[in-house]
């Protein structure tokens, strides 16, 4: 029995970064043009890549995360996203085993990959992710929480995406977009719907913190080890990554603030 539970959450794995694979192509080619049904090929040579090379993880490894062709730098995003996803669904495997609630979950957090991926490149949440990341969380509550009624906790989990969201857009609204886009309200939203009241007030919360402690260590680096005094503080620094990372920690560690 344990071994086809490890088993079944090295599928998992090996599943997530698969799809973490087709996430990092996905972001590197939405919105310029180019067809996801495309061969992967090198962004600087254009050398169609082969499939021996595209094996999640373990081609860039052994590539040394160099071409094959023209030996140009294959960016570290690929393994990472690939490792992190991979991690995510053997994570919800172990929670939910095979049940339609983790099937739900696997949609999610694929789509939280890209949102956290998206936005740290260009700065920004797009609807057309967002939108069925607060779907699916919607359907995770009503559909799957609770086939027969909305219980109590149903009901504070869409009061604390609204309130989540209202507090964001606040910050939004008042300083006209420059501390905070509206897609990070839309983001908190989808996170109060997922976590529930005090976990997800506890992920916002951590999201803040780790975001303050990145930014001020990125300024002290630029600042005092680089002498670099370009960046202060009205440099825009994606928060949606944040905000992730600390769902994720508070998903599988239910880590409470309160």
């Amino acid at each position: 029995m344990y071994i086809m539970e490890y088993l079944f959450i090295l599928f998992s794995f090996l599943f997530g970064t698969i799809v973490g694979s087709f996430l990092n192509a996905l972001s590197f080619r939405f919105n310029t043009g180019k067809s996801m049904m495309t061969r992967s090929s090198c962004m600087v040579c254009n050398t169609e890549i082969k499939w021996y090379d595209l094996i999640p993880g373990i081609s860039f490894i052994l590539l040394e995360g160099k071409c094959r062709s023209c030996e140009s730098r294959i960016s570290i995003q690929y393994p990472i996203v690939e490792i992190l996803t991979g991690v995510l669904f053997a994570g919800i495997y172990s929670i939910y085993g095979i049940t339609i609630e983790s099937i739900i979950l696997f949609i999610l957090f694929a789509l939280m990959v890209f949102i956290f991926v998206y936005d740290y490149h260009h700065k920004i949440i797009l609807n057309q992710f967002v939108y069925p990341l607060i779907f699916l969380s919607f359907l995770k509550i009503f559909v799957i929480g609770n086939t027969s009624s909305i219980n109590y906790f149903d009901i504070y989990s869409v009061y604390t995406a609204i309130g989540l969201f209202l507090f964001f857009g606040a910050f939004w609204f008042f300083s006209k977009g420059t501390w905070m886009g509206l897609g990070d309200a839309k983001l908190a939203f989808a996170i109060g719907l997922i976590l529930g009241p005090i976990n997800g007030v506890s992920a916002i919360v951590l999201g803040f913190w780790l975001g303050a402690l990145v930014g001020l260590g990125i300024m002290f680096y630029e600042k005092v080890i680089r002498r670099n005094n370009s960046l202060g503080m009205k440099t825009e620094i994606p928060f949606a990554p944040f905000l992730l990372i600390g769902t994720w920690l508070v998903f599988f560690f239910n880590i409470s603030l309160f």
